[in-house]
C-alpha cells in the first residue's frame, strides 16, 4: 500500500493548507460553516459548460475588441497613431452590423461597454496611449492577424496591477447577480450581496463602491451580446474569472 493511501482525513486536510493557494483561495479556506458565499461558489461550479460555450463565449468577448482594433488599424491608415479624441469620436458612431450584435440599443450602454473594452485593450497591452496619441501596439497587430483566446486576456487585464482588489470585488458582485433568482439567494440587490460576501473574507467596501465595479462587468457582458447575467457567455466569463482567481 502506497503512503498516499495510509494518510487519513486529517492529514490530507493539513496538507491541502500547506499547498499554494491565492489571497482569494486562502480566504475560501476559513469561510465558516454554513457560508452564503461557499453555496454560491458551490452552485458555479456546479454548472457545467461545454466546449461549445467556450467557443461561443471566445467570439462573444472578442467581436467588440477586435473591432476597437480594427478601427484603430483603419483609422490610423497605417499611420504610427491617431488623436485620441478622433478615435473617441470614430467609437461614437458604430456601424449598424456592429450595433447588431447588442442585445438592447441604449447609446449609453454601447458607448459605456466600448469604454470598458477600450480600457481593456489598454490594460492588456494590445493599444497604447502615447500623449495624446492612440496606436495599435505589436500585440495589438498580433491579435488581429493570429487571434489568440480572450478570456485569459481579459482576465489579465482586470486582474493585473490589482491592488485595491477590485477583481475580487468584481467576481463577487457577478456571482451574486448570477444566482440572484435563485430560492436560496440572500435578498438585496447583488451590490448588496457581494458586500456581505466581501464582509466574510475580511474585505470591507460600501455599496456604492462595489455597484460601480460590478457595472464594469456588466458592460463587457452587455457589449458582448448578453441580455442577462445569467446568459451563457456572461456565465462561462465568470466561471473563468473564477477559476484564475483561484490560481496560486
Amino acid at each position: 500500500m502506497s503512503s498516499v493511501e495510509n494518510i487519513d482525513e486529517t492529514q490530507l486536510l493539513a496538507l491541502a493548507t500547506q499547498l499554494p493557494v491565492s489571497q482569494l483561495g486562502d480566504q475560501l479556506l476559513h469561510l465558516q460553516p454554513g457560508s452564503k458565499l461557499g453555496l454560491y461558489l458551490l452552485e458555479l461550479s456546479n454548472l457545467p459548460v461545454s466546449s461549445e460555450q467556450v467557443e461561443v463565449a471566445e467570439v462573444d468577448l472578442s467581436r467588440p475588441l477586435n473591432w476597437i482594433l480594427e478601427g484603430l488599424r483603419v483609422e490610423s491608415c497605417g499611420n504610427c497613431g491617431i488623436d485620441l479624441s478622433e478615435f473617441e469620436a470614430a467609437l461614437a458612431h458604430p456601424d449598424e452590423e456592429f450595433l447588431s450584435f447588442f442585445p438592447v440599443q441604449d447609446q449609453e450602454r454601447i458607448q459605456d461597454s466600448l469604454r470598458s473594452y477600450f480600457t481593456l485593450a489598454v490594460k492588456s497591452g494590445m493599444v497604447t496611449i502615447a500623449g495624446n496619441q492612440v496606436m495599435l501596439s505589436l500585440m495589438g497587430i498580433r491579435q488581429l492577424r493570429s487571434p489568440q483566446p480572450v478570456l485569459p486576456l481579459m482576465a489579465f487585464a482586470l486582474s493585473d496591477c490589482d491592488n485595491e482588489g477590485a477583481f475580487q470585488r468584481m467576481i463577487m458582485g457577478a456571482l451574486a447577480q448570477a444566482f440572484a433568482g435563485a430560492e436560496w439567494a440572500l435578498p438585496g440587490e447583488p451590490a448588496g450581496v457581494a458586500v456581505e460576501f466581501l464582509a466574510e473574507m475580511g474585505d470591507e467596501v460600501d455599496v456604492e463602491t462595489e455597484a460601480r465595479i460590478l457595472r464594469i462587468f456588466n458592460e463587457l457582458i452587455y457589449g458582448a451580446g448578453c441580455g442577462s447575467p445569467t446568459d451563457d457567455t456572461a456565465m462561462v466569463l465568470l466561471q473563468y474569472l473564477v477559476s484564475e482567481a483561484l490560481q496560486p
